[in-house]
């Protein structure tokens, strides 16, 4: 279990973690940039460098236990440097992530489509909704670093959402921005097209042996309180 009232015990939590998968620089640098609480979750919004340059930003989600303390859950990273989104369920209630560590200063806001994507790049003719049609999840303007987990509805995860793509950009006239000219900012020049990833962490030991301990502590009350029942007297003829 962890405190997490730190901020550099965050940092040195999520650096270990990092150095521990496979691929992740050994000499990067941890930033912990924002925190955001949903129910008894706490979500942690990281950015990742490596001399300098930006490699990877993501979140690690935490839980907290009966007894106050946090234990991970599970991480998120991705190359893609600016807006990501990530659908996740919390109980029975899905939520989606929005997050990150650099903000494009060419935009002045961003919206989130559920079901959009902007046309592809390498000349591929598709059918794509009009984004005028669509209503967006979330509205959001220009910050050095965002985090947001927002309930959504049944309706906008069936209309499916696709990551950093289902995001929009404006300018300050409210003119929608090029994604890809504005990932270009921030793209580690050895870096590829970008991707994501996550795992999850083991909770149900702990949370069995919790409520095991819960178990024996109410036992072991009930027997030492309790008075010990009276013995009946019985009368000898």
């Amino acid at each position: 279990c962890y405190d997490l009232t730190d901020t550099a015990e965050m940092k040195e939590i999520i650096r270990e973690d990092l150095v521990s998968i496979s691929g992740f620089p050994y000499h990067g640098e941890v930033d912990v940039l924002e925190t955001a609480t949903v129910k008894d979750r706490m979500f942690v919004l990281y950015r990742l460098e490596q001399n300098g340059t930006f490699e990877r930003q993501g979140i690690y989600q935490f839980q907290r236990g009966l007894f106050g303390g946090y234990r991970f859950r599970s991480r998120e990273y991705d190359t893609c440097p600016i807006v990501n989104t990530s659908l996740i369920q919390i109980g029975r209630q899905r939520y989606l992530e929005i997050y990150t560590a650099n903000w494009p200063k060419e935009a002045a806001s961003f919206r989130v489509f559920p079901g959009y994507r902007p046309p592809a790049y390498d000349g591929e003719e598709e059918i794509l909704p009009d984004i005028s049609t669509l209503a967006p999840v979330y509205e959001g303007t220009a910050a050095k670093s965002i985090l947001q987990v927002i309930p959504v509805t049944e309706e906008q995860v069936k209309a499916g959402f696709f990551g950093s793509m289902s995001v929009a950009y404006y300018d300050a006239e409210g003119s929608q921005l090029d994604t890809g000219e504005l990932i270009k900012l921030y793209r580690n020049s050895e870096g590829g097209s970008g991707g994501g990833g996550g795992g999850n962490g083991a909770i149900w030991p702990v949370d069995v042996f919790q409520v095991i301990l819960v178990i024996l502590g109410i036992i072991m009350t009930r027997y030492f309180l309790c008075p010990e029942p009276k013995k009946e007297r019985k009368d000898h003829l």
